[in-house]
Formats: C-alpha cells, sequence, structure tokens
C-alpha cells in the first residue's frame, strides 16, 4: 500500500501573492490544474510498507509530544515531474529548526525499517499542477519568481498519515508550546504509574 504523511499547510487562495500568481499563469494562456485547498507538505513518501512493520505507531511515537513548528514562507518557484508536467509550489528559502528537525526525525525513524519510501525530501506546498507540453520549466520559473511573496510564518499543528489516492488513516494535533507538552506527558506518566499500582493490588488480593 502506498501511503504518506503530510503536515497541512491552511493558506487562503485570496492572498495577494496566489492571485497575482494565478492572474500571471492565465495571461499567458498555460494550462494549470489548481490544487483548490487541502494544501499540505509531504514528509514522507512510503512506496510499501513492510508487513511487520507499524507505520501508524512510528508516526504517533514521533508526533505525540511534539510541539507545533512553525515556517516561514516566502518563494513561489516550480520543479519538473516529468516531461510535459510541471508543478507550481510555495516554499520556504530558510526552514526553521524545529521544522526540520520533525521532518529529520521522521525520515531518520522510517530508515531505520524495511519500509521503501522516497529519500529525497523536497520542501513544497503544491499550488497547482501544469499539463502542457508547450510550456518550458524555465518559463515557468520565471513567472514563478517574479511574484514577490512578503514573508509570513504559520504554525502547523495538523499531520494526516494517508493512503496515497485514499482517505485518512490517522491524524494528530501537535502540541502549541512546550508546557502543554510537558504537563500533558507528565500527567499521562503519573496515570500509568497509577495503573500500575493499582494493578498491583489487585494481584496480591488474588494471591
Amino acid at each position: 500500500m502506498k501511503s504518506y504523511l503530510e503536515i497541512k499547510v491552511p493558506i487562503e487562495n485570496n492572498a495577494p501573492w496566489f492571485e497575482e500568481l494565478r492572474n500571471k499563469i492565465c495571461l499567458h494562456g498555460i494550462n494549470v490544474r489548481w490544487q483548490n485547498a487541502y494544501y499540505h507538505i509531504t514528509v514522507a513518501f512510503i512506496h510499501e510498507e513492510a508487513k511487520d512493520e507499524s507505520i501508524r505507531s512510528l508516526f504517533f511515537n514521533c508526533l505525540k509530544w511534539r510541539v507545533a513548528p512553525t515556517l516561514t514562507f516566502d518563494k513561489l518557484d516550480a520543479f519538473t515531474m516529468f516531461p510535459g508536467r510541471h508543478i507550481l509550489f510555495l516554499t520556504s528559502e530558510h526552514p526553521s529548526e524545529e521544522f526540520s528537525a520533525m521532518v529529520r526525525e521522521v525520515r531518520d525513524t522510517l530508515a531505520g525499517t524495511s519500509c521503501n519510501f522516497d529519500k529525497d525530501f523536497r520542501l513544497h506546498v503544491t499550488l497547482g499542477r501544469v499539463f502542457d507540453e508547450r510550456v518550458g520549466i524555465d518559463q515557468l520559473k520565471n513567472l514563478a519568481n517574479s511574484i514577490e511573496v512578503q514573508p509570513f510564518t504559520m504554525r502547523l499543528s495538523e499531520a494526516q498519515y494517508r493512503e496515497y489516492r485514499g482517505g485518512v488513516i490517522d491524524k494528530w494535533t501537535m502540541w502549541p508550546d512546550k508546557e502543554s507538552a510537558a504537563k500533558a506527558e507528565e500527567e499521562q506518566t503519573r496515570t500509568a504509574f497509577q495503573n500500575a499500582f493499582s494493578n498491583i493490588g489487585m494481584l496480591n488480593q488474588d494471591i
């Protein structure tokens, strides 16, 4: 089964830079299939999951106490998927360390399994897919790069593990700050100890 972990990015369609991009593309008569919401960053794409490993649990362990990272977006660009098909995207030229650390942990953990996943990571939010063999990548890059994106920062708290071209397998909300995460972890640890002692007490009664 093909699947992937994504971080949702709540971009607004009426953002000035986005409207300018769509207008320029339209003026040049370029055929684009716009994403129209559901914007995200793919952290890891898994081509095949090993039968003896739970990727859902792996992602949960990576994210359960993680504070939602911030990311500053500041550039539009394009790349080629294969001849005649290109991607217009939004990206960050200087990703935050907290975001980079999250990506490293997820991908390093995957690397320790026997799963087949994409080894390269390209930080991008797909805005549109170009299906037009008349259009070269240089033209698209020039159009995208000509638009100035006033840097804006988002806290990215929603993560989803999805089946490729399918539904959501699981989803998580990362913590708003370190204090909230630490408090929740402490409470879980306390509850686990209480349950463990309670179980010991029940065993002693049975004896």
